[in-house]
């Protein structure tokens, strides 16, 4: 979407009219910030509202966590689907992102907040902009265009449950609040 916006931007505007480093500029400004609106919202409603009202509701335990996340993360990637283009691409997309949504929600587990996935929600927005910008340009002026390869999708695939699952046994190695301390008592 916001190729298709920069694009109706730019298309009006003729060389005269401004600089093209200006152009891109402008072009780089409105990703940045409609980007880090994406993350923002995105991150207020999946891993805020509703990881929280799924934490709530199945608790705060490793089975009541890996539920919450893996709905979460299926859900965001789902939405992902929306997006033009062919349907075999948006599948992999979308199984891309649900992995990353489980490394959102470790995230979200581990700060007790959404900020810090907000920020790399943000970054991984932008880094698939300039992408797609530096594709785009690739094929115009002739050079190797940007790609993205599986060892990212891997590495997002086994790390989210493995920072939620790390969060889990700290969880567990933390001292029950039901349990009262034991003194130590030399034993006879």
């Amino acid at each position: 979407m916001v190729i298709v916006r920069l694009a109706s931007v730019i298309e009006h505007r003729t060389p005269r009219e401004e600089h093209p480093l200006a152009i891109l500029a402008a072009v780089l400004a409105i990703a940045v910030v409609e980007m880090a609106l994406t993350a923002i919202a995105e991150e207020l409603l999946f891993r805020g509202l509703l990881f929280n009202a799924l934490l709530a509701a199945w608790g705060t335990t490793r089975r009541g966590i890996y539920p919450a996340a893996l709905t979460t993360s299926g859900l965001w990637g789902a939405v992902h689907l929306l997006n033009p283009g062919a349907i075999s691409q948006l599948l992999i997309n979308a199984s891309f992102i649900a992995s990353i949504g489980l490394i959102l929600a470790a995230l979200r587990l581990r700060t007790g907040s959404i900020w810090a996935g907000v920020a790399l929600h943000w970054v991984n927005n932008v880094t698939g902009v300039l992408a797609v910008l530096g594709s785009a340009s690739s094929w115009w002026i002739k050079t190797p265009a940007i790609t993205s390869g599986w060892g990212v999708s891997v590495l997002a695939a086994l790390g989210g449950p493995w920072l939620i699952e790390s969060h889990c046994r700290s969880l567990e190695d933390q001292p029950r609040r039901d349990q009262q301390p034991t003194a130590d008592v030399p034993a006879t």
